[in-house]
């Protein structure tokens, strides 16, 4: 403890010219600078957790919100409850979702397998 009010009233220079404090207070050094980082790196860890929990959840919520306002399109033409506006929405997400991968895969151009193409020729 006397050590460490000596280094708060005099500073480190006056413990580095003791020959036997030296390593004490190259240590002291050492774990402060070390204490620091491992706050800075946890902070950065649960400050990208939590934007990461941010942005998964709003673009869920942003997503829910357009498909309730498309099922809410859907009762008012069509005089359905919402609940059936929910169904229909849901219906031809999976259409479109299953559309969009048929589409990609028919696009997709088979080629026979060969042998590797030659750096320098």
């Amino acid at each position: 403890m006397g050590l460490l009010v000596w280094i708060a009233l005099a500073g480190l220079n006056s413990i580095r010219r003791l020959r036997g404090l030296r390593t004490t207070a190259t240590l002291l050094e050492w774990l402060g600078s070390t204490a620091l980082w491992v706050a800075v790196a946890l902070a950065a860890l649960v400050g990208g957790g939590v934007a990461l929990v941010v942005f998964i959840v709003g673009s869920t919520a942003a997503a829910a919100l357009v498909v309730y306002l498309i099922a809410e399109l859907f009762t008012y033409p069509f005089g359905i409850s919402l609940g059936w506006g929910w169904v229909v929405t849901s219906v031809l997400i999976v259409v479109f979702a299953t559309a969009g991968g048929l589409i990609h895969d028919v696009r997709l151009e088979v080629t026979a397998p060969g042998p590797p193409p030659k750096e320098h020729e």
